[in-house]
């Protein structure tokens, strides 16, 4: 049999154990289709363009399932015979591949079940393909079948591959004999008996080899013995799960080994024991846990699995037949001492003793086999496992005797452009890697040191000095060299001994290190871009190889130049990185001229340089910049760009995720806060910076649970996402559960507990319906039409003397339309006053703030200023038309009233407030302001450009050295991802955390928090170029929502005026990117503000109307202390503050070895009147922060320790902008829900249960709220 999968299967046919499975093996070209598993060529011709091969793509949802092809029968001629192939297993989750010559004795069909694999490779073995194989037998009578299987891992990183497959007459190759009788394993049998439901049951053993199941399988359906590989003796974790989370129902699971049986599962029952349990599985009576191999000696550590017992071992050439226990217990080595527990280790040694015959030969495999017997008080004990033959055979492990490194030696090198060849020798088998380091790039710190082996390994070259060859020179090549440079040649080896190989030390690499240069080359340039600016040219140039490069321009039809001209007065520029364009600027050409522009280069040492004639025949015709309109504008500010690891969930995205999360009853859901995309922070990273394969989206699930009458606040993370099938996601916890209060969850709005009934509820959810047209209530609110749904509205109190009467409860409409505003309804639920053991005093401020919470008892109704005791009473007047002023129409009109009354009052502002590019303003200051205001001029178009996510839900936004990528998240308003400056990450989140307004008057205070009023970002309205912004300002996402633009702040970045002259002066340009959030009365102007110079600043300002809410009383003169009074009629201004909190996710290189500086100026107290400098570092999140309260004088940094210039770290310094104190920090809100208003810097280590400093629909009321930052701190 020769196949190299070219044409076709070569007769290879697919089985399947049962008609629903469907994975299969295929013939393929070229790359795999999950990125970072399976090959990207064929191993017969190596070229992604030509060959196939077949492959398992893994599905990443049925762990454990076998995708199997099997051979036509054959009998083959009497004799020995040998299956080679090719093999590539490459991938974080590759399972096993297992390959059998199954006989086929008395005509009986192909059953499944193959015998013990003649060939198993485990795991992933990286990206390249390997060779192994196997020796069979065959009595030239008996039919035989080739038999090719390979298990799916835990995910899609588990393609398994396979070409170039032949069976050839004789014994194999030595090398492929080692590697396979090396790699074989214990193989016993499993099987799974099914109770009910068994297609939710799954099984696997941790640390074994394909060993793992599902209920679904139809090996298993059956009860068949499948079977079970582990790679040596010992204890093994054996993992139980049930999809349902309620016990394997009766199910178990059986393992056989040396006949042997072991029963699991039986007592995995019901949901008290989860979705999972895990048992013990021990195989064998002993393991050799460790063994070393010298010249002379073999030294053995042996762990017994019972007490009172001896062990004996011997040593046997690789490849002989292994011992009897009779012929071990005979010739083996006794070890002195017996066990005394279970689980004891003994030390035994193998050795040639002095003067005597050798026993052991230097350099050569040897097979070691162990036996454990009771001693002889023992033997007749109870439960004593004895040993048999099988078992002993079963114990082997392969050891070389040899601990010397291989010796290598460079004999010559011959280098060419972009490789060389090295001719290099090993005195023994062995693989070389060599990799070329380029000796300019090398640090001057790192000079003489050599790059650690996985650096050698994974960015070399190797070759494999295989049997025979020893002390022969090889060639080993060199590739993907520069030319024209000095590199510095690392080399390191590998010996083939066992069970680990030796290795050239890191002393033997630097001193085998040599150098060597390339040639030189002319290198061939291209001009990719120009642009004109006032008086000049940009370029961007590329070369072939590393160059030096000049530029210079000529007028169109003048004589042709020299490039020593060029050379002298040119623009230069060096190409370091043939992959990127280098930057020049040709400066000083009059405007709106022809030139010809000449570029030539040189290699690096300058050997090699274009001709005249290359140059000339390169030039580039361009025009100066001309006139003022003229100007040519380009890149394109706004264009489509890939898809980010930051784009928000998709509304299919969030509803399957909602629709699977409904399924999950064992979680007692009482209802869905949030569901967010999860952010992989170290995928994310590793995506930007290593290449790494696009990150799978995940969603962040935030949920209110209750359990008989327990509340908790969970986070769990779902998916992946990318299936249209709810059925295949998975979740997980992030975090541990927070104990909250089971009616702190309120999807209506923030009172903390339903103020009616389920049925009730609904009912009245069905009549606001009919006769307003909108929603309310949980099961239409949080399930049904979220963007339809009424909110609740004002509060009134009811009051008689000092005593509380009733509480009513309006409820709002939402906006017709983005930015428009809330009305409210002609309905009110009246509420008893709350019960409480201690008198509740609503002209007490501390004593008010209960009131909201403490509610529980619906009084009645009030609808269009009629009241009622019932609901029923109520429909019935209404549906009945029993009064004129309750029919359906009348409360339509009566909603329109307010609306229009509205609408009319926010037209008059608008008209009083218009600029004058809006229209007339009569009633304005007066002044100039008729004249046309100044415009920021931008005659070459923006100097950012910004790319969309195809859906336009993220934009990354590049600015003179800034790049970011932004979305908007509808909690928390804008959000800011991996933001840099020049190649260094700053900051990998920034945005808003929350916002609060905190207001007191004489008789109450009370608060709001304005995430919880439907969400920041989705109150963040359409921004008004011109009026609220920039006019030539860039507004984005669907809504208009947000502006960005180039401010230029009329002053300079920095500037310094010496001898009568300005020098080193420059002017002053920031990026802004502005959004307005409008809650309610509120308008927050929220501003990101990016400087050229690497400063970044976030602020946020307020404006809007006064609030003039039903808690805000007359003025009067009780009220002196606590507010103003602002008109004629005794409208008051409340005293009130506004606090907001922002999060920043900082990175300095690696993010985990970030650390915290505090810096504090204090008095020097050994000179009056000086001052000094007192630092240190944070080590534990209790040091990391600093109060609004706290009045010193601290400086703040985020630094990274490795940082270190002059004794001084590197970091970023953070100025929090200064801000009132909060007199009351031991408050409830600042100790519970809003903790984070009193902190001026908090500073906590990155964990993916903190992701939120506040949580939108928590109780605000709540003595325990689901989320408060002071938890975060420990």
């Amino acid at each position: 049999m020769n196949c190299d999968f070219e044409e076709d299967m070569c007769d290879l046919m697919i089985y399947r154990d049962h008609e629903d499975m469907d994975l299969y093996w295929v013939r393929h070209s070229g790359s795999t289709e999950t990125p970072g598993t399976g090959p990207s060529f064929d191993h017969t011709y190596g070229t992604q363009r030509d060959g196939s091969y077949i492959y398992m793509d893994s599905p990443g949802y049925v762990a454990g399932a076998s995708a199997t092809l099997i051979g036509p029968p054959t009998i083959f001629p009497q004799g020995l015979f040998c299956a080679r192939l090719w093999y590539h297993m490459w991938g974080d989750d590759v399972n096993s591949l297992r390959v059998y010559m199954h006989e086929l004795k008395d005509d009986q069909d192909a059953t499944g079940n193959w015998g013990k694999p003649r060939l198993l490779r485990v795991g992933d073995h990286g990206d390249e393909w390997l060779e192994g194989g196997f020796e069979f037998q065959s009595d030239g009578k008996t039919a035989q079948q080739l038999v090719i299987e390979s298990l799916a891992g835990f995910s899609e990183k588990g393609d398994i591959a396979v070409d170039d497959l032949r069976i050839v007459p004789g014994r194999c190759p030595e090398e492929i004999k080692r590697d396979s009788y090396n790699a074989d394993y214990i193989c016993g049998e499993v099987r799974l008996l099914t109770g009910n439901w068994s297609q939710e049951k799954s099984w696997f053993v941790e640390g074994a080899v394909s060993c793992a199941g599902r209920g679904y399988s139809y090996d298993n359906l059956k009860g068949n013995w499948v079977p079970c590989c582990v790679p040596r003796y010992g204890q093994y974790t054996l993992v139980l799960h049930d999809a349902f989370g309620d016990g394997w129902s009766g199910s178990k699971l059986e393992f056989r080994f040396f006949d042997q049986v072991q029963e699991f599962g039986s007592d995995f029952m019901g949901i008290e024991d989860g979705a999972e349990k895990k048992y013990t599985l021990n195989i064998g009576l002993l393991q050799i846990t460790r063994i070393e191999g010298s010249q002379d000696r073999i030294a053995l550590e042996i762990q017994v699995a019972q007490p009172n017992s001896y062990v004996w071992c011997g040593a046997a050439l690789s490849g002989s037949p292994a011992p009897t226990v009779e012929v071990l217990k005979k010739y083996g080595i006794r070890s002195q001492e017996q066990t005394k527990k279970p689980g004891d280790r003994l030390r035994m040694e193998i050795a040639n003793k002095p003067n005597d015959r050798r026993i052991l030969q230097p350099a050569t495999d040897y097979n070691i086999y162990c036996y454990a017997e009771p001693a002889a008080y023992a033997a007749d004990q109870n439960q004593v496992m004895m040993m048999d033959d099988a078992q002993v055979a079963a114990s082997r492990v392969m050891v070389t005797t040899d601990n010397k490194p291989p010796e290598i030696t460079v004999e010559s090198v011959d280098e060419e452009y972009t490789e060389a060849s090295v001719r290099i020798r090993s005195d023994e088998v062995a693989t070389v890697w060599c990799a070329a380091e380029e000796v300019s790039k090398v640090p001057t710190d790192d000079a003489g040191q050599s790059p650690p082996p996985s650096v050698i390994k994974k960015a070399g070259n190797k070759i494999q000095i295989v049997k025979g060859t020893e002390n022969t020179p090889q060639i080993l090549k060199l590739k993907n060299l520069m030319p024209d440079t000095k590199y510095r040649v690392y080399c390191y080896a590998e010996d083939r001994a066992l069970p680990k190989p030796n290795f050239t030390g890191p002393e033997q690499v630097s001193a085998k290190a040599f150098d060597l240069v390339t040639p030189s080359k002319v290198p061939e340039l291209k001009i990719e871009s120009y642009k004109a600016f006032v008086r000049g040219f940009k370029l961007s140039v590329k070369t072939d190889t590393p160059a030096k490069v000049w530029c210079g321009a000529a007028m169109a039809g003048s004589a042709f130049p020299k490039k020593e001209d060029v050379k002298r007065v040119g623009a230069t520029a060096e190409v370091t990185d043939i992959t990127k364009p280098a930057d020049l600027e040709i400066r000083g050409v009059p405007p709106n001229t022809r030139y010809s522009i000449y570029c030539m280069a040189s290699s690096r040492s300058g050997a090699s340089e274009m001709t005249d004639q290359q140059m000339w025949d390169g030039a580039l015709e361009v025009t100066s910049f001309g006139k003022f309109c003229d100007m040519p504008i380009e890149p394109a500010v706004l264009s489509e760009g890939p898809a980010t690891p930051f784009d928000p969930l998709t509304p299919p995205e969030e509803f399957m995720v909602r629709d699977f999360m409904n399924t999950q009853k064992n979680l007692k859901l009482e209802g869905i806060y949030r569901i967010n995309l999860f952010l992989d922070k170290d995928a994310i990273l590793n995506h930007f910076e290593k290449g790494a394969e696009f990150p799978k989206r995940y969603a962040r699930v935030r949920a209110g649970v209750c359990n008989n009458g327990k509340g908790a606040y969970r986070q769990f993370k779902v998916g992946p996402l990318d299936t249209e099938d709810a059925k295949n996601l998975k979740i997980e916890d992030i975090g541990e559960p927070v104990e909250t209060d089971c009616g702190g969850y309120n999807p209506q709005g923030v009172f903390g507990r339903r103020l009616l009934d389920q049925e009730q509820e609904n009912e009245l959810d069905a009549f606001l319906h009919r006769v307003f047209g909108y929603h309310f209530g949980v099961k239409a609110c949080v399930y049904g039409e979220v963007d339809n749904c009424l909110n609740f509205g004002p509060l009134i109190y009811k009051q008689k003397g000092d005593q509380l009467e009733e509480v009513w409860i309006g409820l709002k409409t939402p906006p017709k339309e983005k930015g428009d505003y809330e009305h409210n309804l002609p309905f009110y639920i009246v509420a008893e006053p709350p019960v409480a053991d201690e008198k509740v005093d609503v002209v007490n401020a501390e004593s008010r703030d209960r009131v909201a919470l403490l509610l529980e008892h619906v009084k009645g109704y009030s609808l269009n200023g009629v009241q009622f005791d019932s609901l029923d009473e109520m429909f019935e007047t209404v549906d009945t038309a029993a009064n004129p002023e309750l029919t359906v129409e009348k409360l339509r009109d009566a909603m329109s009233e307010v609306r229009n009354k509205r609408e009319e009052q926010r037209a008059h502002a608008v008209r009083r407030l218009a600029p004058y590019n809006i229209g007339p303003n009569p009633k304005g200051r007066e002044g100039l302001e008729y004249r046309v205001g100044p415009e920021h001029i931008e005659p070459q178009g923006k100097r950012y450009t910004i790319t969309h996510n195809p859906d336009s839900t993220s934009y990354s936004i590049n600015y003179a050295g800034w790049t970011m990528t932004v979305t908007n998240d509808r909690d928390t308003s804008l959000k800011i991802w991996n933001l840099r400056f020049k190649d260094q990450r700053y900051a990998f989140e920034l945005g808003v955390n929350e916002a609060l307004a905190h207001y007191s008057v004489a008789e109450r205070h009370w608060y709001f928090m304005d995430s919880w009023y439907g969400g920041l970002g989705a109150a963040a309205r359409r921004v008004h170029p011109g009026i609220e912004c920039a006019k030539t300002g860039t507004v984005l996402f669907w809504d208009k929502s947000l502006c960005v633009f180039e401010e230029d702040k009329a002053r300079p970045l920095r500037s310094h005026w010496k001898a009568g002259v300005l020098r080193d002066a420059v002017p002053h340009y920031a990026l802004v990117l502005r959004q307005i959030i409008t809650v309610s009365n509120y308008d927050y102007i929220t501003d990101y503000v990016f400087h050229q110079s690497g400063f970044f600043e976030a602020t946020m300002a307020f404006t809007g109307e006064l609030y003039a809410g039903v808690e805000v009383p007359w003025y009067s003169a009780r009220q002196a202390n606590h507010g103003t009074q602002v008109t004629g009629s005794m409208r008051m201004g409340a005293l009130h503050a506004h606090l907001a909190s922002w999060k920043i996710d900082f990175d300095l290189d690696d993010y985990k070895s970030n650390s915290i500086a505090w810096h504090e100026i204090k008095h020097d107290t050994a000179r009056p009147g000086a001052l000094k400098i007192d630092t240190w570092f944070a080590e534990t999140e209790e040091q990391a922060y600093y109060k609004f309260n706290d009045t010193r004088p601290l400086h703040y940094q985020v630094i990274n320790e490795d940082h270190n210039v002059y004794g001084n770290v590197g970091g970023f310094t953070v100025l929090p902008l200064p801000t009132v104190a909060i007199p009351n920090p031991e408050f409830e809100l600042y100790t519970g829900p809003a903790a984070w208003a009193k902190y001026r810097i908090l500073t906590t280590l990155r964990k993916e249960d903190e992701f939120h400093g506040s949580l939108p629909r928590d109780n605000k009321y709540a003595l325990r709220p689901a989320v408060s930052i002071d938890r975060y701190i420990r």
